[in-house]
């Protein structure tokens, strides 16, 4: 998945012809030309203050709470790390109804040329957004702003620094998301949400940002003291907190875990494709909007098993190369990281094209021009604890995945008719190859099932957050706003 790091030397697709080249260059000469028109169109697809759901059928309604009645209730959101930009970009697509209400504080890097334009796929929103410098860092703790419902995004991956940060933002709820359910300092994650942490650090950058461990002074009598803002005041009553997963399966996993209740929330953003294949013509269809198949997310052997999908394509080339299923057969591999992990066979290079970090608008334009993501999880814990990216992505770009019965029965949100389903017995890519042979309005059922599970699950998104905001409407002064 696209994050910040820092730039590598570019890589042509391999198995590149002449006439690769051209299609290539004609696709960033467009792509610039169309830069303002991204923006443009996300701020009406996402940006509405009708809460439409964007590229739904009769324009979906989203829930939404009247808080007219506590004109002073304030939302805070923070992710101050350089990655799960997708997560906040639908958080912030269910939130436009209360976008005035909420300040955003972002990792300093979100709009620096290494982002991968990460800023492009949430500058839409009308939400008061703020990099996490050093002067914005020492605004927070010089105003001690008062906040109803903090909302953070990556707690388990910046845990020190969300404590910095939280010392200085009296709250009454704290949504705390939490990634990975194996998270070895769920209690200590409690704590610092809650605000009842004892002890205290500081950012040693004088940023929020980075999700890096903060340091503590060594003290003369050999134990721990802390700077200057641990000594900070705490919330007068502790937070009250609600623990946030990305899925059922990792709900489930993390009530275990910390012995109590946790929820999942799934809102996804609804980009629009430059061409939406969903109106292709049928001849338009096959092997011109779509073609070939998609792997995303950061090359590492330990998320995905490459060497599983390159042993089945090798097994089946001769069928994937033939006629019309070779016509329309292809690999595109999205993310970033050191090409050497990937494993990729020789004999396979002239079919798979490595794209590596594009930016967010053209890394989910390409998938969506293909028939189907291959999530291909690199072990069983992507279905006991841990939250694949290629979840959202899917949703995102409104390309079905690959999956079998463990998947659905993992990611109980998505219903059969919503992937290319695997069945017993099979492999992706004989699955893969029955998509190749099937018709237009074959391959299209997933994509439109998936379109509507995706309004759905901002629905529930909307709605969870909407009972939440009305009953901390209902018992807030309307008067909490600036300093507490």
């Amino acid at each position: 998945m696209p994050g910040s790091i820092p730039p590598q030397a570019p890589h042509p697709p391999f198995g590149q012809t002449p006439l690769l080249w051209r299609l290539l260059l004609t696709l960033a000469l467009v792509s610039l030309l169309l830069d303002n028109a991204w923006s443009l169109g996300d701020t009406a697809a996402s940006g509405a203050g009708d809460g439409a759901e964007a590229g739904s059928a009769g324009g979906t309604r989203l829930p939404s709470a009247d808080l007219s009645a506590c004109p002073g209730l304030r939302i805070a959101v923070i992710n101050g790390v350089a990655y799960h930009y997708e997560v906040l970009a639908g958080l912030l697509h269910v939130l436009r109804p209360y976008a005035k209400q909420t300040d955003v504080f972002l990792s300093p890097y979100t709009r620096s040329a290494n982002a991968d334009g990460a800023w492009d796929l949430i500058r839409w929103s009308k939400t008061n957004m703020r990099l996490l410098t050093r002067s914005a860092v020492s605004e927070i703790q010089r105003s001690n702003t008062h906040y109803d419902l903090v909302i953070l995004v990556s707690t388990d991956y910046e845990l020190d620094a969300n404590e910095d940060l939280l010392r200085h933002m009296p709250r009454r709820m704290t949504m705390a998301y939490v990634h990975n359910a194996d998270f070895n300092r769920t209690q200590r994650l409690i704590e610092v949400a809650a605000g009842t942490i004892s002890g205290g650090f500081a950012a040693t950058d004088g940023t929020a940002g980075g999700g890096g461990r903060s340091k503590r002074k060594r003290g003369g009598s050999g134990g721990d003291s802390t700077s200057a803002s641990s000594s900070q005041t705490k919330p007068a009553t502790p937070s009250e907190v609600r623990l946030i997963t990305l899925a059922p399966h990792i709900a489930r996993s993390l009530e275990v875990a910390s012995g109590r209740k946790a929820d999942w929330l799934l809102a996804a953003y609804p980009y629009r494709p430059r061409t939406n294949c969903m109106e292709a013509t049928e001849v338009d269809l096959l092997g011109h909007c779509l073609r070939g198949f998609s792997m995303q997310g950061k090359f590492s052997s330990q998320r995905r098993n490459y060497s599983s999908i390159w042993s089945q394509l090798l097994e089946k080339q001769a069928e994937l190369t033939d006629g019309n299923v070779g016509r329309l057969f292809h690999m595109s591999l999205l993310g970033k990281g050191v090409e050497e992990r990937l494993g990729l066979p020789p004999e396979l290079q002239p079919h798979v094209s490595l794209l590596r970090r594009l930016k967010y608008r053209s890394y989910y334009e390409a998938i969506h021009h293909t028939f189907a993501l291959i999530p291909a999880m690199a072990g069983p814990r992507y279905l006991t604890d841990k939250f694949s990216s290629t979840i959202l992505t899917s949703l995102i770009a409104g390309t079905p995945m690959v999956a079998d019965a463990r998947f659905l029965e993992a990611y109980s949100m998505f219903n059969a008719s919503d992937v290319y389903l695997q069945a017993e017995g099979e492999r992706e890519v004989d699955v893969m190859l029955r998509v190749l042979r099937s018709e237009a309005a074959t391959v299209l059922g997933p994509r439109r099932a998936l379109l509507s599970t995706r309004r759905r699950l901002n629905e529930a998104a909307g709605a969870y957050l909407a009972e939440l905001l009305r009953g901390l409407c209902e018992t807030s002064s309307g008067t909490q706003e600036g300093s507490s």
